[in-house]
């Protein structure tokens, strides 16, 4: 009985049936056999070998005669920027800066600490003091210290403030007492602008009335105009009926006549309406 492995036909049978059917069907006549590929590939082998063995003969013999000398590796470094200085006269130039090699004075800072509050000699605690626990005698001394602290610092702040806010509550006063003052005047101008428009309404009422103007009536001291308009109208028969009542205005106008004027001065007019 045959073994499963003979069923299976060799690798090599198989190559060269599957070549002979992709020649028979895209190579035409060409023969592509898988006999001639270890040919081919042996001789390429021995080609390969023999240009090896070629290499490493010549190696042999140029490191028998003379060592070939190690090349160096070559590097590319990008060129530097050198930003323009400025010497001593002020002028801008270009190029490398001159290492300084004097020494440099810095100003050293060394910070200055004011103590709030420096005791005495007899006030200095001793060792045994320092060494011992807090009693609630020290914490008392502790917090009647910090309230003497506090009150002396809200005494300065309060003085501080006092001198501060003094010299504003003074001008505030002023301010308020040229306020009171500057009210005052507005109320008597007030007063004022209300009996000129008064007048002025009262001037242009009077101005529209229908007065007339009456010539030659004598002129006498404490006389009364709106009496002699009217008897003078009904003398001359130009109004007989009129009464003094309907006389609403009658006085003369123009400057009164001085007594040197004359034993018979000219009469002002008279105006009545």
């Amino acid at each position: 009985m045959a073994s499963p492995m003979d069923t299976h036909q060799p690798a090599n049978s198989l190559d060269q049936s599957a070549n002979q059917s992709w020649s028979s069907q895209f190579s035409g006549n060409i023969d592509y056999s898988p006999q001639q590929i270890p040919q081919t590939t042996s001789t390429t082998t021995t080609f390969t070998n023999s240009r090896v063995s070629n290499v490493n003969m010549n190696n042999n013999t140029m490191s028998s005669s003379s060592p070939l000398p190690q090349r160096q590796p070559f590097v590319i470094r990008p060129p530097a920027f050198i930003p323009p200085v400025q010497n001593e006269g002020g002028i801008m130039v270009r190029g490398p800066r001159m290492p300084n090699n004097s020494p440099m004075n810095i100003p050293s800072h060394t910070p200055q600490v004011h103590p709030v509050h420096q005791l005495s000699p007899q006030q200095q605690p001793s060792q045994e003091d320092l060494n011992r626990p807090p009693t609630i005698r020290d914490l008392i001394n502790l917090q009647q210290h910090f309230d003497g602290m506090f009150q002396s610092h809200h005494a300065s702040v309060e003085k501080y403030v006092n001198a501060t806010i003094q010299p504003i509550q003074k001008k505030v006063v002023s301010l308020e007492t040229q306020n009171e003052l500057l009210k005052a005047d507005v109320a008597s101008l007030q007063v004022e602008v209300q009996d000129l428009r008064f007048a002025c309404n009262h001037n242009a009422q009077y101005s529209r009335r229908s007065t007339i103007r009456i010539l030659g009536i004598p002129e006498t001291d404490s006389e009364n105009c709106a009496e002699k308009v009217v008897k003078a109208l009904i003398d001359n028969n130009v109004h007989p009926g009129m009464k003094t009542d309907d006389v609403e205005v009658a006085h003369r106008v123009g400057r009164a006549n001085r007594p040197t004027a004359g034993a018979n001065p000219k009469p002002r007019h008279i105006i009545g309406g």
